[in-house]
């Protein structure tokens, strides 16, 4: 007996290039544990609400003609806590890219990439070594477009995080185009 049919992939532009992203199987997603504590805290800060980035306040009253009135007041957060938001979502940002770049997160996600993927190899990656190198050979530009096509490809799966993270793209490209140039700017021990 036949539970599921064969995964159909989706079509996706990588760098102008049209590749088939496939959905991850279920085991596959879970790998993602490994990067989900890193992602959700950037998501969460980036993206979430502050409970105390204003505060609205509503009045309601009657006027001379027997109308009601409503008047909301929206109270700013104060500089010093503008700056502290914004240092916090800037140090999530750098924490993901900082995890992204860690060899074994780094292998999970050349993994992920290579089976959503998986018509654009000859042969797919399997060993630590194959997955560094193509990650080695990832640009920022092509990672964006490799991530949107992953999405579109397991919209179910990242529907939740996908409304939230429209944004993120031109965010995270400046993080990493910085963290990589710091990188490559390190000499090599």
């Amino acid at each position: 007996m036949r539970l599921f049919t064969s995964p159909q992939p989706v079509r996706h532009a990588v760098c102008g290039e049209e590749h088939n992203f496939y959905p991850l199987p279920l085991s596959t997603l879970t790998k993602l544990r490994v990067v989900a504590k890193p992602l959700a805290k950037v998501f969460a800060l980036i993206f979430g609400t502050d409970s105390d980035v204003g505060k609205r306040v509503d009045d309601s009253s009657n006027t001379k003609e027997g109308k009601m009135q409503r008047i909301s007041t929206i109270e700013a957060i104060t500089p010093a806590l503008a700056e502290k938001r914004s240092a916090e979502r800037q140090a999530a940002a750098d924490g993901l890219v900082d995890g992204l770049l860690n060899p074994e997160i780094s292998r999970v996600v050349a993994m992920l990439i290579a089976e959503s993927m998986r018509d654009s190899f000859e042969k797919k990656p399997s060993t630590p070594a194959e997955y560094d190198a193509l990650m080695d050979a990832i640009t920022t530009d092509s990672a964006i477009d490799i991530f949107k096509g992953i999405v579109k490809a397991n919209e179910k799966f990242f529907a939740p995080l996908k409304g939230r993270a429209a944004g993120a793209s031109a965010a995270l490209k400046s993080v990493f185009a910085s963290k990589l140039g710091q990188q490559a700017e390190q000499p090599k021990e």
